[in-house]
């Protein structure tokens, strides 16, 4: 009988042993957790200080200008001039109205885009769409 007795009174404490080993789990999963959303929300901040650095998504590849052969209906500039920052008007770009982003008309994403949210504009100067509040796509580069 006794020997019953004493093996409930150590399962009994292994029990509390084990629980308080849970306990020590979570609360350290816990500060974990509290320790990165601070960590992420320190990140969150120093980024948005600086506006110059590139928004990078995981689902865009860093391409470079496209292979295809142009139109033959557009007027294409030479490789030095579209480099340059200088001659910025006379492009066709597509706008999407809702992200306001600015594509060049092979881009992947303005092939893709919604009809409701595209705008083509011929003949516009890259300034003059930034200025309106619209920002060049990071995958193509507006061009």
């Amino acid at each position: 009988m006794k020997l019953q007795e004493l093996y409930k009174k150590l399962q009994n404490k292994f029990e509390l042993l084990i629980a308080a080993g849970c306990v020590v789990l979570l609360l350290s999963s816990f500060s974990l957790l509290v320790n990165q959303i601070r960590l992420q929300n320190q990140l969150e901040d120093a980024v948005s200080v600086s506006t110059t650095l590139p928004t990078i998504r995981w689902y865009e590849e860093e391409t470079t200008k496209p292979t295809t052969a142009a139109p033959a209906t557009s007027a294409a500039l030479p490789q030095e001039e579209t480099l340059s920052a200088a001659p910025l008007s006379g492009k066709t770009y597509v706008l999407n109205t809702n992200s306001k982003k600015i594509h060049s008309p092979d881009c992947r994403y303005a092939v893709s885009m919604k009809e409701e949210n595209k705008e083509t504009v011929e003949n516009a100067d890259l300034n003059d769409l930034l200025a309106q509040g619209y920002e060049v796509c990071s995958v193509c580069g507006g061009g």
